[in-house]
């Protein structure tokens, strides 16, 4: 159910974890290593601005490799690998320099908390 506040597109948890394709409890994470920008009020769910999670996304997206172009025919060397349906791969290491700053970060709030 979505919530309309003037300005602010808000979604529940639920819809949060339904778009990220995880789980709820995921999602309660990412609220409480501030990664994700949540509003309670007593007797009210959580809620979370369309934008929080748009940011959100941005930051863990993997950029698509400029030498592709967007005409999925000039990437044929590409069409017989399975997770290519869209014809456009990332920069070679992009998705390993993604996770190394998506752990470091996470390491790093781990210590802040006292988790470590």
């Amino acid at each position: 159910m979505r919530r309309q506040v003037p300005g602010m597109n808000l979604l529940t948890v639920a819809e949060v974890a339904a778009e990220l394709r995880c789980s709820t409890r995921t999602v309660y994470n990412r609220v409480n290593d501030g990664e994700l920008t949540a509003i309670k009020r007593p007797g009210s769910p959580w809620l979370i601005p369309r934008q929080s999670l748009d940011d959100y996304v941005s930051r863990y997206l993997c950029p698509a490799n400029p030498s592709t172009g967007s005409n999925p025919s000039s990437t044929s060397s590409q069409a017989g690998r399975s997770g290519t349906s869209s014809g456009r791969t990332p920069a070679p290491g992009a998705a390993d320099a993604s996770l190394r700053a998506f752990r470091a970060s996470r390491a790093a709030r781990e210590i802040r908390s006292g988790r470590r």
